[in-house]
């Protein structure tokens, strides 16, 4: 989970930067980007009927929580991201190169 939380955090930077301030545009990619890696990971998670047991249960509901607090997390950070810091990390981006 701490990985994926990792690859969460970095590519919400990444989006922010190349694709502006649309909160809609970053969600859309980080969620993409975080389905990609729950499937790559699947083999290590339960299957069919056995999510229906009480201690996968219990896992889900921690998966939510987790989730959740991540997502309140990563919007304070947000806040922190001005585009001059992204453009002081990451240089211009690929928004402003193309009109370039």
């Amino acid at each position: 989970m701490q990985d994926e939380i990792n690859h969460l955090a970095k590519f919400w930077g990444i989006s922010r930067w190349a694709f502006g301030d649309s909160y809609l545009t970053r969600l859309q990619g980080t969620t993409k980007n975080l389905m990609g890696f729950l499937k790559h990971h699947q083999g290590e998670r339960p299957k069919g009927n056995d999510v229906l047991q009480i201690g996968y249960a219990l896992y889900a509901v921690e998966l939510v929580f987790t989730f959740a607090r991540l997502m309140v997390q990563l919007r304070q950070w947000n806040q922190t991201l001005t585009p001059d810091y992204l453009e002081e990390l990451f240089g211009l981006p690929p928004q402003q190169l193309a009109a370039s």
